[in-house]
C-alpha cells in the first residue's frame, strides 16, 4: 500500500477483520506510528467497488464472491484465492493467481 500511495495511486481497503477503533496497547501504537493513514483507506465493500478500477481479492469472505459478480463493466478483478461467485462460476473478467 505504501508503495502504491507513494506512486500516486488512490487506494481503498475493505477487511472485516480490521477495526481501528478497537485497537489498544501495542497494536494501537504500531498502527499510529507505522500506518497512521489506514483509517483513511478503510471502507465498506460498496465504497471499495465504487472507487476501484482494479479489485484485488485476498480473503475468503463470502461477500466478495457476490461483490465480484456485481462489479461494474470494465472493472478488473485479481483474485488471489479463488473465491467463487454465488453461482459457483468464475467470469472471464476475473484473473486468478495460483488457483
Amino acid at each position: 500500500a505504501e508503495t502504491l500511495i507513494g506512486k500516486g495511486y488512490q487506494l481503498r481497503v475493505h477487511d472485516d477483520n480490521v477495526e481501528t477503533a478497537r485497537l489498544c496497547g501495542a497494536n494501537a501504537a504500531y498502527i499510529n506510528n507505522h500506518l497512521p493513514h489506514i483509517t483513511n483507506l478503510l471502507g465498506s465493500i460498496e465504497d471499495v467497488l465504487n472507487h476501484a478500477d482494479v479489485v484485488v481479492v485476498c480473503n475468503g469472505n463470502p461477500q466478495y464472491g457476490e461483490a465480484i459478480r456485481a462489479r461494474r463493466s470494465g472493472q478488473q478483478v485479481i483474485d488471489l484465492i479463488g473465491v467463487p461467485s454465488p453461482d459457483n462460476s468464475r467470469s472471464r473478467r476475473v484473473q486468478g493467481i495460483a488457483w
